[in-house]
């Protein structure tokens, strides 16, 4: 909203105080006039129609709160009548005035239009006859000026035809190249010739056109420097290759005298000694038989700059022209993985760089005041930044790893070049490093290939060699050392066999060519050794656990006992060569001091193994155990020899461990052992144990038959040569005669070990076959004695089944043998009452009593418990 002016605010002023005043005063006399006074009162007063409703709010609010409203209507509808004639009147006495100004009105509108039609007529015709005659004026006025100029311009160019000759010359000195000379003509126009001439236009001109003729020797000299550029860009190839080519021979050199003298070994190329050693060489990469550079066109335009005053600008347009073509000598993509073209490209690629450092280094050196080493260092690190970033690229995409190395090998040559000249070679250096990081990579993935081809075509058999040469070579290549051997073995013959599989010396062998290989690559890198070795540690720790350690472990489950245990002889191996590689890491000449985790893996793997181990021998036991049967139940005479399952767990168990863990290592044949029997312990011990009505009663028949089994078993364990090479004895220890020949304190040790794993269903058959077992068990002292294994659970539980036997009525006495009728004696008078069955057999009798008398005592004894 646009504010009102100064006389537009005091009328509004006005009138609001008008408005106020007639409001008030309304307000005022509205108690002493009637409706119709006050009414007409306000329509007289009144101007607008705003201030007639403004006197009217008071006059309404008195006429509601009187309750007046239909007067007050009736009066406002008198005076609006009263208005409405009024304005008919008006309108009736001026109606014919007004409809004749209206049509002498439109009469003038029409005449206007008409007299402007012809004011706009006239104007083209004026113009049309003006048009030529201005066209002509101005072509005399310019011919006169023309003709004016001429005149001037000749009078002019006559007085100055020597000065416009000295100019000339000066332009034909630039013309021809000779600046100097230029430069020195137009000093002398400008102190002597130029003050000579009067100060006509053409001095003017020739004075002004000075700059000009400076800009245009400015910038045939720089047309001259781009063409020397230009050349220099061209022949940078050449001066590479004549360096690169340089650094190659001294690196041949080098070679023959650490040949010669092997104490210069641990020398680089480069090196504080290489250099004093081939101090003759005096080799120019700017000037030799190859190539020749020369700076005399630079030094000319530094000087003719130099001269002019604006050597800055110079400095500035050939930092810039150099800047350019550092960023043309890298194509923006680069290619090597074709194996055909990518050693000629990286080769010429780095000879373009090389010969771009060198003319840098040089420029510098020969023009300190025009090329900073500053400035050189700083296009060097750019060009640096951008061959790490370009060309790692491209050689990341390499998958050959000869490809690799022999471009590897052109730019450490390229690095060796360079550094010479005392260029920072930190970005190329750590670009090295990575290299090798790749390098070792691609070996990893060669290395890998091949494990895997070997470990699939394994056999899982010891490796056998023909001769002592052939046992000889490989043993040193898998660091095996032989154990000692007793005294009064006669000398091995061959052929022999190695423990390990052929899968183990030739991942060795793989090992070793792989150390040489990264130390081929990382030779050059003499002052990088703790990152060396640190990327061989990571490196060989990859191999370990990922290619080896990891592909042995996803092939457990697929192999049988016999590829298991030889499968532990190898990763015992591998541990073994964990510990020769630490000793290779740590007599490098790194100052740190590694140590391969692999070896923890290799123990993990192996402990996975045995695990694996311990599963089929227990699955193959479960089987065995699956097919045994007794008939618990049985009257008739006990079995003279053992059920034909028991045979055939102690013949699995024989062939296991003399045929198919033969090779393990003792200590994990003893825990194979002793799991195996354990589990056998286990299930002979489950067997009366069982619910079930084939086991719900046991008679003395069956516990013998049972007794008999767990006596074959204890008498195949106690003979040692059960688990050994040599065939077992299935004769009781009884029936055993002395052409078994001595045993040996550790092998009577660990069948002892073994027996005491039988013990529980030793006491078991004890217990079963015991004339009174509840009274001996709970006998403190002879509980302890002789069944300090049995649980009184387990005790309540076979003291249950023998007297469920007992009970039955299909038993028969004869099963009870001698101590059973001696007991039934000794009880005959007591068993003879009225209390017992009639019909029973007094030793039958006897025995329930004592089974019976012993369960009620242990439970109760359990139960106080």
């Amino acid at each position: 909203m646009v504010a009102p002016s100064g006389p537009a605010k005091a009328s509004g002023a006005s009138r609001l105080q008008t408005n106020t005043t007639a409001i008030t005063t309304a307000a005022t006399t509205a108690t002493g006039l009637s409706l119709a006074s006050q009414v007409q009162q306000i329509v007289a007063n009144s101007r607008t129609d705003n201030e007639n409703l403004e006197q009217l709010a008071p006059v309404i609010r008195n006429a509601c709160l009187s309750a007046q409203e239909e007067s007050l209507l009736s009066e406002l509808e008198n005076v609006a009548v009263a208005k409405k004639r009024e304005i008919e009147s008006i309108c009736a006495d001026n109606k014919a005035d007004f409809l004749g100004s209206v049509g002498h009105l439109l009469k003038v509108r029409q005449s206007t239009v008409s007299l402007r039609q012809q004011v706009a007529e006239l104007n083209h015709a004026m113009q049309d006859s003006g048009t030529e005659l201005t066209k002509r004026k101005k072509g005399l006025l310019e011919s006169k000026a023309v003709s004016r100029n001429i005149g001037e311009a000749i009078g002019t160019l006559q007085r100055c035809v020597k000065l416009l000759n000295a100019t000339n010359r000066i332009q034909e000195f630039v013309d021809g190249g000779n600046f100097y000379a230029a430069l020195r003509g137009l000093d002398e126009l400008q102190r002597v010739q130029l003050r000579e001439v009067p100060q006509h236009d053409f001095v003017l001109l020739i004075k002004g056109s000075i700059p000009t003729i400076k800009r245009s020797i400015q910038d045939a000299v720089r047309q001259k420097l781009k063409t020397w550029l230009y050349d220099i860009r061209e022949q940078s190839r050449a001066v590479g290759q004549a360096a690169i080519r340089e650094t190659e021979r001294r690196q041949a050199r080098w070679r023959a005298q650490i040949e010669k003298n092997p104490s210069l070994q641990p020398f680089k190329l480069n090196s504080p000694i290489e250099l004093v050693l081939n101090d003759e060489d005096d080799f120019d990469p700017l000037d030799n038989d190859d190539v020749r550079i020369d700076f005399t066109t630079f030094f000319e335009c530094v000087h003719i700059f130099d001269e002019m005053g604006t050597l800055g600008e110079l400095k500035q347009q050939y930092a810039s022209d150099r800047r350019t073509q550092k960023d043309l000598l890298i194509p923006a993509s680069l290619r090597l993985s074709d194996a055909s073209s990518a050693q000629q490209q990286l080769e010429r690629l780095l000879q373009d760089i090389t010969g771009f450092a060198i003319i840098e280094h040089f420029t510098g050196r020969k023009a300190r005041e025009f090329r900073q080493p500053e400035e050189v260092e700083a296009i060097w690190s750019s060009l640096t930044a951008v061959v790490v970033e370009r060309v790692g690229a491209a050689l990341r995409a390499v998958d050959d790893a000869a490809s690799l190395l022999e471009m590897r090998n052109q730019l450490m040559t390229f690095t060796l070049t360079l550094e010479s000249l005392e260029f920072d070679m930190t970005n190329l250096n750590k670009f090295m490093l990575e290299l090798l990081e790749i390098y070792s990579s691609l070996l990893g993935r060669q290395f890998e290939a091949s494990f895997n081809e070997n470990a699939d075509k394994d056999n899982y058999l010891p490796m056998s060699v023909e001769n002592e040469e052939d046992w000889e070579k490989i043993a040193a290549y898998c660091w095996y050392s032989e154990p000692p051997r007793p005294e009064g073995l006669p000398t091995p013959t061959y052929p022999r066999a190695f423990p390990f599989s052929q899968t183990y010396p030739l991942c060795c062998i793989e090992i070793r060519d792989y150390i040489n290989e990264f130390y081929a690559c990382a030779d050059d890198l003499s002052n990088k050794h703790d990152e060396v070795e640190e990327i061989l540690r990571r490196s060989l720790e990859h191999l370990l656990v990922r290619c080896v350690n990891q592909n042995l472990s996803a092939r457990l489950p697929l192999l049988q006992l016999s590829q298991l245990s030889q499968m532990i002889v190898n990763l015992e191996q591998f541990e073994g060569a964990c510990s020769e590689l630490n000793k290779i890491l740590n007599e490098s000449r790194s100052s740190r001091k590694s140590k391969l985790l692999a070896s923890e893996q290799f123990s993990v793997t192996q402990e996975a193994c045995e695990k694996r181990i311990f599963e089929l021998v227990d699955r193959k036991i479960d089987a065995v155990f699956e097919l045994a049967e007794y008939d618990w139940g049985t009257s008739g005479p006990a079995r003279a020899a053992p059920a034909p399952w028991v045979e055939e767990l102690c013949s699995f168990l024989t062939a296991t461990m003399r045929d198919q863990l033969a090779n393990l290592p003792e200590r994990v044949t003893t825990m194979v052992r002793f799991d195996a029997l354990d589990r056998v312990a286990s299930r002979m011990t489950q067997i009366p144990l069982a619910e079930g009505p084939a086991t719900r009663r046991i008679s003395i028949a069956g516990a013998q038959n049972f007794e008999r089994d767990v006596r074959h078993l204890e008498s195949f364990i106690a003979d040692p040569r059960a688990f050994s090479g040599s065939r077992p004895s299935t004769r009781d220890a009884a029936d055993r005669t002395s052409d078994d020949g001595p045993q040996s304190a550790a092998d009577m040790l660990a069948a002892q070990s073994a027996l005491d794993l039988l013990v529980e269903v030793r006491q078991v058959c004890n217990f079963l076959l015991a004339d009174d077992p509840g009274a001996e068990y709970l006998d403190t002292a002879v509980r302890n004695r002789k069944y300090a294994r049995v649980r009184p659970a387990v005790a309540i539980k076979l003291l249950e089944k023998l007297l469920a036997a007992v009970s039955s009525n299909d038993g028969s006495s004869s099963a009870l043998g001698s101590a059973s009728a001696a007991v039934g004696d000794a009880l005959g008078g007591f068993m003879s009452g009225g209390g017992l069955p009639a019909g029973m057999d007094p030793a039958k009798r006897a025995r329930k009593l004592k089974l019976e008398t012993g369960l009620a005592q242990l439970q109760a004894s359990l139960g106080r418990r």
